[in-house]
């Protein structure tokens, strides 16, 4: 499937299709992949995905919406994100689609069905995750490994593998709450030497926590 089609798809998962301008779906489409999309191309993929019964509904109607063949299909089309530490916080994190991987749903163990839908991945850099235990697999993250990502955690951090993005940088750390010293550590969990990060808890309020990591697409 086109990655057009595709962020399409993802949009009709939050929008009424059938409401919006060819061109406000190209913007939105945009905003999802990073690159300019014209409302042609927009349009054509759109339209190629009524023919596919992927959607369901008519322009005319108003309505637009995703068909019950595209919500049960085998794979999901996961975006991925970009990347994110596991070592040296040096890549700066970034809220654009750089591309999908499709994987089956039966690979990815979630909670929901809604859970599902929110998922976005990003590829880890660095060894400094390469013991821990992620996931109901328990699976490690090590270099190239594609993680799952959820957003919507409940702001509850405690002992959990989290992507914390820290004046730009994303990383991948478990969040330890140590309230005896008044602080909290997002610690590396490594055969090899990698520093802890050491909070104070008032930092926590320059701390944006992306989402909790709960499986690995291994590399």
């Amino acid at each position: 499937m086109h990655e057009v089609q595709t962020a399409i798809l993802h949009l009709a998962n939050e929008h009424n299709l059938g409401e919006l301008s060819y061109q406000e779906m190209a913007n939105l489409v945009e905003v999802r992949l990073g690159y300019n999309v014209h409302k042609q191309t927009a349009k054509h993929h759109f339209e190629q995905l009524l023919k596919r019964k992927m959607l369901t509904g008519s322009k005319k109607s108003g309505d637009v919406r995703p068909s019950s063949t595209a919500n049960s299909g085998l794979l999901l089309s996961l975006p991925i994100m970009g990347n994110a530490n596991c070592g040296e916080a040096l890549e700066v994190a970034d809220d654009k689609v750089q591309g999908y991987v499709q994987i089956s749903k039966r690979l990815i163990h979630v909670d929901s069905p809604a859970q599902l839908k929110r998922l976005f991945g990003l590829r880890a850099v660095g060894e400094s995750m390469n013991t821990a235990a992620v996931g109901t697999k328990k699976q490690p993250i090590v270099d190239g490994d594609i993680v799952l990502v959820d957003p919507s955690f409940g702001g509850n951090t405690k002992d959990k593998y989290m992507v914390a993005v820290i004046e730009g940088a994303a990383n991948i750390k478990r969040v330890v709450h140590d309230p005896e010293h008044n602080r909290v550590v997002l610690r590396s969990e490594s055969n090899k030497k990698y520093p802890d990060i050491y909070l104070h808890e008032d930092d926590l309020e320059h701390v944006f926590f992306a989402g909790e990591v709960k499986g690995v697409i291994k590399a």
